[in-house]
């Protein structure tokens, strides 16, 4: 949830107002500064993207090792037919 605020009374009342909620960014931009609030903990928030890292890193490996051992077998093949002529 992104809420927009004009001044320091504003911003305290919005905590005031959520406080149930966890402040995650202050983002102070050109157009407006605006506190950005979740109902998921930061670290929850972190963990399941460590998480969500992981599981890609862990398929990438997955998809580096399907193509070794096809290269692998592509070589082996090649260096079969060269022994068989």
């Amino acid at each position: 949830m992104k809420i927009r605020y004009e001044n320091n009374k504003e911003k305290k009342e919005i905590l005031l107002t959520n406080k149930d909620k966890h402040l995650i960014e202050e983002q102070n931009l050109v157009n407006g500064n605006f506190l950005i609030f979740s109902n998921t903990p930061i670290l929850e928030n972190e963990y399941k993207l460590i998480l969500e890292k992981s599981d890609l890193e862990k398929v990438a490996v997955a998809e580096a090792i399907v193509d070794l051992n096809n290269r692998i077998l592509e070589l082996e093949n090649k260096l079969l037919e060269k022994e068989g002529n």
